[in-house]
């Protein structure tokens, strides 16, 4: 499919709520990073040879307006040697170029506004990659709280074990239990969150 066809598409398409509704989000995050990566790659070649075609078109635009002032300037010229002939072979050419030139505005009119979309589909993907990226990186903090938490709260049951087992004093133990109670809420929390 053709990157113009895709342009709706990709316009409207929201990662975010695919995301949401899976069920491995980092899998469905790396494919799209991936897919994004090679659409954006396309894009941007794409853009390039619509922009090269825009100013093609451009350079003939102004050609013609160049050979349309110039066949004006000789047929004055060949009236005022009072060549008539000679100044209609001039108008008649003129009248040619007049016509390419509707033609010429049409043609830039039309890749003019195909390098317009393609720079909105560049702008668009550039802006889902660096989303997607974030939200990547958002995902990958939670595992590493999770993993510090979790690490901490062993510690804290390794440490309230083995006091326990040892005669340890009252107040120590309340401590102990006290820390192991509060890093339990906070774990709680943090997975509610």
């Amino acid at each position: 499919m053709s990157i113009l066809k895709r342009f709706q598409t990709i316009m409207n398409s929201n990662i975010h709520a695919l995301i949401d509704r899976s069920d491995d989000p980092d899998k469905i995050i790396k494919e799209a990073l991936n897919s994004l990566r090679q659409d954006l790659g396309s894009v941007k070649s794409e853009t390039s040879a619509i922009e090269a075609q825009t100013r093609r078109a451009q350079r003939a635009l102004n050609e013609c307006e160049t050979s349309i002032e110039a066949m004006q300037r000789y047929a004055i010229k060949a009236v005022d040697e009072g060549n008539d002939v000679q100044a209609r072979q001039f108008l008649q050419k003129k009248e040619t170029f007049v016509l390419e030139l509707d033609d010429l505005h049409k043609v830039y009119r039309d890749v003019f506004q195909r390098a317009e979309q393609m720079k909105q589909i560049e702008e668009k993907l550039a802006s889902d990659l660096e989303a997607l990226k974030s939200r990547k990186a958002m995902l990958e903090t939670p595992n590493a709280i999770d993993e510090e938490l979790e690490r901490a709260l062993l510690e804290v049951e390794a440490l309230a074990e083995l006091r326990n087992s040892t005669d340890v004093r009252p107040s120590a133990t309340n401590n102990i239990d006290t820390e192991l109670e509060k890093l339990k809420k906070q774990r709680a929390e943090h997975r509610q969150s």
